[in-house]
């Protein structure tokens, strides 16, 4: 019984990390995204 939760919760932790690598990822991409695609392009065409 010990055995297996102690298994469980393992499992949770790599689930956990591998969600917050995810995250991390998405939100590099993004502010890449943002930089490249942002309001200073707008601003440059405006002038």
């Amino acid at each position: 019984m010990r055995r297996e939760k102690r298994g469980k919760r393992e499992e949770k932790k790599k689930e956990d990390k591998r969600r917050k690598v995810e995250k991390r990822r998405k939100r590099k991409r993004v502010s890449k995204n943002s930089q490249n695609t942002g309001k200073k392009p707008k601003i440059l065409f405006t002038w």
